[in-house]
């Protein structure tokens, strides 16, 4: 069966901060923080991400919402970008891939940045193997003993990719272009 995977921005309403808030309290093992969120709180951060200038983004799949990523840090002057928040459906696993190509396609090609990085824990095997194993992104740096949960130490691993090397890289994924729909902001 042939699925389509588009992109759209995120909307500060009722329907998309559910679904963010389903996503992340399912996914807390891999979030810096171990509380539960609530809908409140997932739409006072989309205040503070709308006025920054963020850009998160729901992953529909089909036109079904079942994933978020997103656009942090955005810092047009030096051509560089942070993204991260990438949480999907457990019913819909196997489309991260494509909706991560999306993303860098969309900050290197269209947003013509320079450079874009992520970081996650270092005890998150699947995210590690997608950024240096699929990605081509680079391990930079380790912060140590960076986060707290469950009142335990975990080292932060930040990875990096340089527009250079994604246009290397993306090559190897011609494979995804039936599924490739818009990144709609």
């Amino acid at each position: 069966m042939t699925f389509r995977i588009d992109l759209r921005l995120m909307r500060n309403d009722i329907h998309d901060s559910r679904l963010a808030v389903k996503l992340i309290n399912s996914n807390l093992d891999w979030f810096f923080f171990d509380e539960p969120i609530t809908i409140t709180q997932h739409q006072e951060f989309m205040e503070r991400s709308i006025t920054r200038g963020d850009k998160p983004f729901v992953i529909e799949k089909n036109g079904i919402s079942c994933g978020t990523i997103g656009l942090y840090a955005i810092d047009k002057k030096s051509a560089s970008t942070q993204w991260g928040h990438f949480t999907i459906d457990s019913q819909h696993q196997g489309i991260g891939t494509i909706a991560e190509y999306m993303l860098l396609d969309y900050i290197f090609l269209e947003n013509k940045f320079d450079y874009t990085y992520c970081h996650t824990l270092a005890t998150n095997q699947t995210m590690i193997h997608l950024q240096e194993g699929k990605f081509g992104f680079t391990r930079e740096a380790t912060l140590a003993k960076h986060v707290i949960k469950k009142g335990q130490h975990f080292d932060v691993f930040k990875f990096g990719l340089t527009s250079i090397k994604w246009t290397k890289q993306r090559q190897k994924f011609s494979g995804l272009t039936p599924f490739i729909g818009k990144v709609k902001t």
